[in-house]
């Protein structure tokens, strides 16, 4: 009986704390993340929302001016925590930031499914897409709303890549240190 229970223990602590795991195109099975994500909607869309997210914080990002020197890692930090803290339009999770509208593309191969921006031109050769008809306001405040959950938990992260970045890189650029999939 007392195993029963730490069993069923242990399964409820690790649903809780669950580490966001995203399938890397063309691969088969899980890569290791680059850190845990915990209470994020797990499903067939999880990993394409952590892009999003990657996404437009580096736009956010990108918005503002970089020390790119070892020297301006001081104010590299400075910056990104500015930015995690800008309010209403600016914040990093603004709806403005995210597609008005959007559709869904599979890959054929593996029948990965992503989102896409409308305006985003067709890949030909092994990918599917289709229009969202309905709910696409519903659609785009779940980015927003994971955006939201997920940003939190990436704060330290964030901080500690814009400061250390130049220590495996002689210059620090937002597209190298904050990929679309630095995340997953």
């Amino acid at each position: 009986f007392w195993l029963r229970a730490m069993a069923a223990s242990f399964s409820r602590n690790a649903m809780a704390a669950m580490a966001f795991w995203c399938f890397a195109s063309g691969k088969k099975g899980p890569v290791k993340p680059l850190i845990s994500i915990s209470a994020v909607q797990q499903d067939e869309y999880q990993c394409t929302r952590c892009r999003w997210t990657a996404k437009v914080l580096r736009a956010a990002l990108g918005e503002h001016k970089w020390g790119r020197r070892a020297g301006a890692a001081a104010q590299r930090r400075n910056t990104a925590q500015k930015v995690l803290e800008a309010a209403d339009q600016q914040k990093v999770c603004s709806k403005r930031r995210f597609p008005k509208r959007i559709r869904i593309r599979q890959k054929r191969d593996t029948m990965r499914v992503s989102f896409v921006d409308e305006n985003e031109p067709e890949v030909n050769g092994g990918f599917r897409y289709r229009d969202v008809t309905e709910n696409m306001q519903v659609v785009v405040d779940g980015l927003v709303r994971h955006c939201e959950q997920m940003l939190p938990q990436l704060q330290g992260e964030l901080l500690t890549r814009a400061y250390r970045f130049t220590e495996q890189s002689d210059e620090f650029r937002v597209s190298t240190a904050f990929t679309d999939r630095w995340v997953c």
